[in-house]
């Protein structure tokens, strides 16, 4: 009983009728009641009152209760903070924790004593738990759900609607738990409005996403200002790691030498295919890279990029970052293609769990050859190998620059930060000062500590010449090669 009347008959007076407390109302409640107790189990009753009953701080049933008291989905409430929210239906406003402490208290330790008593807990354990105190989140402290921007909106909905678990669902309510990592997006937002701040006259439009390659999740989903894009007509700047790539899948090594021409003075020269890559100012060779190769075009196609090569599409494209990621994140990940998500888990009103994202992942790399194209785009410095089989990738940072963009591709073991930048009026942009932002972010979520790789059967590194790519007469300042 709650007051003068059964669980059901409040449950009644909260769904279909109102408060005034007149004899004809109390009769119409109890004739309700009644049928609504041969229709439904008690079960059923009992948790549509759940999710229904006032429970203080303008909570409306015990989910949005566990997340006002304590911060936490329902499910990960413990015991005591079960036997709290079981105890605040007979005054919610009089024993709000943080205005009468040992009120509450005194009344959640009486329901443990019940728990207890009806052989849900043993005397031990209830005297344990109340020893426990009340660790509630202060009202002040309460954080409110933030309203997610229309992009990342947009892209969740889309997300949702995919979903046939849930797709039956959305009337009935949902909680959706994202992977957006709160912190991180407010740093990089502090960070990008402190450019602002410094350079007024060059406002930075930027679109930026952090993906963890263990899971394919993202972590940060920013945008700010006019969302760049990356026209596809630029393909040469786009596909450069993919003719790389292809170049790897004919079997060449990156120490091995390709007649290259210089793009001014026409002069040939003999270049190893690391130097080559590294080295913009001679042409990469048609009769080795060619957008006809059956490599790439497959590659293209696995991450849904094939129009850029596709004769079927005469008018250009714009590349967003969504496909420039999905363009990236496979070559990061040693050739791993992860279904990548915003959504981590979603719960239905009652705080049941009916979705978690699991990862699904398919090999579409060679990955030896993913690992050698991960060393050209670090570049020298970027491998350092260990005695016990094991290798390092330090954090590797890339710009490329299409004029009045550019397109920053920054990654480690854990992480792969893509971004695409301008500016309002297409002026010059400060490159430095926004890659040394980007790259502190990836830093501090690493925490500057990348896990280390064990060296694949078939992968073999050795020292060699930093001009020539020779693993003899190594010279000054010798560097990691793979063959």
């Amino acid at each position: 009983m709650i007051g003068a009347s059964t669980i059901t008959q409040q449950l009644v007076k909260n769904l279909f009728l109102d408060s005034e407390k007149t004899f004809a109302r109390k009769i119409k409640e109890i004739i309700i009641a009644i049928g609504l107790e041969r229709e439904i189990s008690k079960e059923k009753i009992l948790e549509m009152y759940l999710n229904e009953i006032y429970l203080g701080r303008g909570a409306y049933g015990i989910v949005a209760a566990s997340e006002k008291y304590f911060n936490k989905r329902l499910l990960d409430l413990t015991i005591e903070e079960y036997a709290f929210l079981a105890a605040l239906p007979k005054a919610p406003s009089r024993y709000d924790p943080e205005d009468n402490y040992e009120s509450i208290k005194e009344r959640r330790d009486w329901v443990l004593d019940r728990m207890s008593s009806n052989g849900y807990l043993t005397d031990v354990i209830v005297n344990m738990l109340k020893t426990y105190p009340i660790e509630f989140v202060p009202i002040t402290d309460y954080q409110v759900v933030k309203k997610l921007n229309k992009k990342t909106l947009d892209k969740t909905i889309n997300e949702l609607s995919n979903l046939d678990k849930v797709r039956n669902k959305f009337d009935d309510g949902l909680i959706v738990h994202m992977t957006i990592n709160d912190m991180l997006t407010n740093e990089i937002k502090g960070q990008i409005e402190k450019l602002n701040t410094i350079n007024s006259n060059k406002l930075i439009n930027i679109d930026l996403q952090i993906i963890s390659t263990v899971s394919g999740r993202k972590l940060v989903e920013y945008s700010q200002g006019e969302e760049p894009e990356i026209n596809s007509s630029e393909e040469s700047l786009i596909l450069k790691p993919l003719f790389f790539l292809a170049a790897l899948e004919r079997g060449l090594e990156l120490n091995d030498k390709i007649l290259s021409r210089h793009n001014i003075s026409s002069k040939t020269e003999l270049l190893t295919l690391r130097n080559l890559y590294e080295a913009d100012e001679y042409l990469i060779p048609e009769s080795l890279f060619s957008t006809d190769n059956l490599f790439i075009k497959d590659y293209l196609d696995k991450v849904g990029l094939e129009y850029i090569i596709s004769e079927k599409f005469e008018n250009e494209r714009l590349l967003n970052i969504d496909e420039l990621t999905s363009f990236y994140y496979p070559i990061i990940n040693d050739g791993i293609k992860n279904q990548m998500g915003l959504i981590d888990s979603i719960d239905d009103k009652f705080g049941k769990q009916v979705h978690s994202s699991q990862e699904t992942s398919h090999r579409i790399l060679n990955k030896i050859h993913s690992i050698k194209m991960k060393s050209l785009m670090c570049g020298k410095e970027g491998i350092t190998v260990f005695e016990d089989n094991k290798y390092k990738l330090n954090r590797c940072s890339n710009v490329v620059d299409f004029g009045n963009k550019l397109l920053f591709i920054i990654f480690s073991n854990d992480y792969l930060l893509t971004a695409i930048a301008s500016t309002e009026n297409d002026t010059a942009l400060d490159t430095v000062h926004i890659l040394d932002m980007l790259t502190e972010v990836i830093d501090e979520l690493s925490n500057q500590e990348f896990q280390l790789g064990s060296i694949p059967n078939g992968l073999y590194f050795f020292q060699a010449n930093s001009i020539t790519g020779n693993r003899f007469n190594l010279g000054d300042s010798p560097y990691w090669e793979i063959n």
